[in-house]
């Protein structure tokens, strides 16, 4: 009886998330590198004044030629925080260890996420079992996209510029 009263009211809860999501609203615990949620509606994002600039700096970086390796590389020297020390520097403490450099891995999440174009792009994995806290990915047609949800930071010519240089990148190896 027990687990299915946990497994119904797990169901309710997944759906009140999903809810949130199609509305477009942001319902992770820390919010983007190069954004803040805003203090009035933690649903939603705005860019951080702080480190927003990054952001966009590390997509000039990369048209300009840069790999994702020596664009880390370049923040790391210029002594700018990484998305964790930001998050540990304001509070938000990750209960792990942060990282004073920047990695390529990190680079290139920056570069291919979406949510840097103003859209939101959630429910990208599902726990397996209300049971566990295993969770799988979901395919791409799964996943919720909500457009134009906040600010961008990014400029649609320019992401696309980004991820037709990556692809090139790729395929040239």
């Amino acid at each position: 009886m027990n687990d299915y009263h946990l497994k119904d009211l797990s169901n309710k809860v997944k759906s009140v998330l999903h809810a949130k999501m199609r509305s477009g609203q942001y319902i992770a615990a820390y919010a983007p590198y190069g954004y803040r949620k805003d203090p009035r509606c933690r649903h939603h994002l705005i860019p951080d004044a702080e480190t927003a600039p990054v952001v966009e700096e590390i997509y000039d970086l990369y048209l300009s030629g840069l790999s994702c390796k020596m664009i880390g590389e370049r923040l790391t020297a210029q002594g700018i925080p990484t998305p964790s020390e930001m998050k540990r520097a304001r509070g938000e403490d990750l209960g792990r260890r942060s990282s004073a450099a920047w990695s390529k891995g990190t680079i290139r999440k920056i570069l291919q996420n979406p949510v840097y174009l103003g859209h939101m792009v959630q429910g990208k994995e599902e726990k397996i079992s209300f049971k566990e806290k295993k969770t799988r990915e979901l395919p791409r047609n799964q996943w919720i996209v909500v457009e134009h949800t906040h600010e961008a930071i990014i400029k649609e010519e320019i992401f696309g510029d980004v991820k037709k240089r990556m692809a090139e990148r790729r395929l040239a190896r």
